[in-house]
């Protein structure tokens, strides 16, 4: 065959090649959106009880039954009624026990701001709720601890993502279309 043969065979079925070249444009966009990327913070915190003024001490005081009320302190941070009150569309708090009484906060927000006042506001609204939830003898609340982790998701570039998708979905079209011709013939 030559050259004009091939030109003819393509413009014959360019409607079919350029229709699985958007598909693949779009299938490519589609889930990119899907792949945000954004920032990820991390900070540990220790979960202490202060005594009542009455008892003689004013420094926190670690809690007799520590693993409970750590495990506690996890399942009250992770519903989603708490959640729902911090978080925005996009955005996730993790909540992880690292050990007795010690808690790990992970945020993940579109900026790093956002991030870090997501687990700031999680630690306010945790230590506003203990009140209610332990009694007013017992005040328990959170206290940072460690120094923040901070990292990077990647996120895709729609513009690449959907380009390739573009080329590799017209690559495969004309890879139909050479099979097509090739069996006919």
């Amino acid at each position: 065959m030559e050259l004009k043969d091939y030109w003819q065979i393509l413009k014959k079925n360019l409607a079919f090649i350029v229709f699985l070249a958007l598909l693949g444009a779009l299938f490519a966009y589609l889930l990119t959106s899907n792949f945000s990327g954004g920032q990820r913070v991390q900070k540990h915190y220790l979960l202490i009880e202060e005594q009542a003024a009455g008892e003689g001490f004013e420094s926190p005081v670690i809690f007799k039954e520590s693993v409970d009320l750590t495990d506690t302190a996890v399942s009250i941070l992770q519903t989603s009624d708490f959640k729902k009150e911090i978080l925005k569309n996009q955005e996730n708090l993790i909540v992880k026990k690292e050990a007795r009484q010690v808690l790990n906060l992970q945020a993940e927000a579109s900026e790093r701001e956002r991030a870090f006042e997501i687990i700031k506001t999680a630690a306010e609204n945790f230590n506003g709720m203990t009140a209610s939830l332990f009694g007013q003898n017992e005040k328990i609340k959170l206290t940072e601890i460690g120094e923040s982790f901070e990292s990077l998701r990647p996120a895709f570039d729609k513009k690449i993502t959907t380009a390739f998708g573009f080329l590799l979905g017209a690559a495969f079209a004309i890879f139909a279309v050479g099979l097509k011709t090739y069996f006919k013939l």
